[in-house]
């Protein structure tokens, strides 16, 4: 007589722990000979990441690290020089700058900035490298999966495109390059501008082009008039108003039809 298979232990039980799904993006010159100075010396580090070398962190494009995070990685890690010490002399300002930005950007989401992180790892310190990783990877696992794979997570996917977007946009490269060099130097006239006031400027592009590409985003899925848009990104509606006409006349957003009182827009093709 055949002896029964055995009962199917519960699969919660038997499933492996969850490990998070983290990217390290490190310079050739310093945290990439950091990252393999700890291989070399056997320090011990969480095997749920994995590194992709780059010649300097101011060569990371900050929109690429939010296009991993919409596809479902569960943290973002760039690591660079010490500032002072970057092999191309101010690479990794620029990568500070970007990546604030990019931070300041994913904070208006409910997607939030907190899986994506900048810091600084020297070719000798692969003990401070094991620790900054160790670190991430245990906050991302105090936050758990990456929530764009959810059920009924579209709006936290059309935030993080309107993120994504923004940092594209060719106008905000521009300010953003130009924005260590103001700090430094002044500007194009040779005049001193405080930080706040610079980062006043800058924070209002971002602000603009940001609820810009929200509005696009939103109407891509569907016709929305002005209301209806200014009640999903919670804005007001002349604000929104202002950004729709400013589209239109980028030939960004098409009039489609009128309901009672009110236009609707859908985004053109190519946005």
């Amino acid at each position: 007589m055949m002896t029964p298979p055995a009962k199917a232990k519960d699969k919660a039980a038997n499933a492996a722990p969850w490990e998070p799904k983290i990217v390290a993006f490190c310079c050739n010159w310093c945290s990439y000979a950091g990252a393999d100075l700890a291989g070399v010396s056997r320090v011990q580090i969480p095997s749920g990441f994995r590194i992709i070398r780059i010649m300097c962190s101011g060569r990371i494009d900050p929109e690429l690290c939010v296009r991993l995070l919409r596809e479902g990685m569960d943290g973002v890690l760039v690591l660079g020089c010490h500032p002072g010490d970057c092999h191309y002399i101010d690479g990794n300002y620029f990568a500070e700058i970007k990546m604030e930005w990019a931070r300041h950007l994913l904070d208006k989401t409910s997607f939030g900035s907190e899986r994506l992180l900048l810091d600084w790892v020297s070719a000798s310190e692969d003990q401070l490298f094991a620790t900054i990783v160790t670190d991430f990877i245990d906050s991302v696992k105090e936050m758990g999966r990456n929530p764009v794979d959810d059920d009924g997570s579209q709006d936290i996917r059309d935030e993080l495109d309107a993120v994504r977007m923004t940092l594209s946009d060719f106008r905000l490269r521009a300010l953003l390059g130009k924005v260590r060099t103001i700090r430094h130097k002044g500007n194009v006239y040779g005049e001193n501008v405080k930080r706040s006031e610079l980062d006043a400027l800058v924070g209002n592009a971002v602000e603009s082009e940001y609820l810009r590409n929200a509005i696009l985003v939103l109407a891509r899925e569907k016709d929305m008039s002005v209301p209806e848009l200014a009640e999903r990104l919670d804005r007001d509606p002349q604000l929104i108003m202002k950004h729709v006409v400013r589209l239109r006349q980028r030939n960004a957003l098409e009039f489609t039809k009128i309901e009672g009182n009110d236009p609707y827009y859908k985004t053109m093709g190519g946005f």
